[in-house]
């Protein structure tokens, strides 16, 4: 996105991680910013979109791609794990839509897009047995809280 003109705020748990991505897009002519975010975090997102919003004022693409999975069998996966997938994978899926969904409607008139990355940081299609994302999407398929006049299409 960045080589066709977005701004990109790049956000990670890890520093090291993000401000690398961040680094790629500035040393290929592009602009963006790391932001440390835990997107399991309510005050992270809610930190995020204030920043966002104080440095460039509007929010029109949010791309929802954290996701954490386990390699070991369902045998060998704690109860604590399991929280821990879910608050990254769904609660993060979750908070980035409503919280991105409730800038984008300030912005009157104007389209946005939230999307979700389906694959891994190498780009290899990940199947999973459980698509967090899908399930949010999913918790209310006749109401979507996020549709409105003003086009946030996710």
């Amino acid at each position: 996105m960045a080589k066709e003109g977005a701004k990109v705020i790049a956000t990670d748990i890890n520093e090291y991680d993000g401000q690398a991505c961040v680094d790629k897009i500035l040393a290929n002519g592009g602009e963006g910013v790391f932001f440390q975010q835990d997107v399991s975090l309510e005050r992270d997102w809610q930190k995020l979109m204030t920043f966002t919003m104080e440095r460039y004022g509007r929010l029109d693409i949010h791309v929802n791609c954290a996701g954490v999975f386990l390699t070991s069998s369902i045998e060998g996966i704690t109860l604590e794990q399991w929280r821990w997938v879910m608050s990254v994978s769904l609660d993060g899926v979750f908070l980035g839509i409503k919280y991105a969904a409730k800038a984008m409607k300030k912005m009157a008139g104007d389209q946005s897009l939230i999307y979700f990355q389906w694959e891994d940081w190498r780009g290899l299609s990940i199947q999973r047995p459980i698509m967090p994302a899908r399930a949010v999407c999913g918790f209310c398929p006749k109401q979507r809280p996020w549709s409105s006049p003003k086009q946030v299409t996710i």
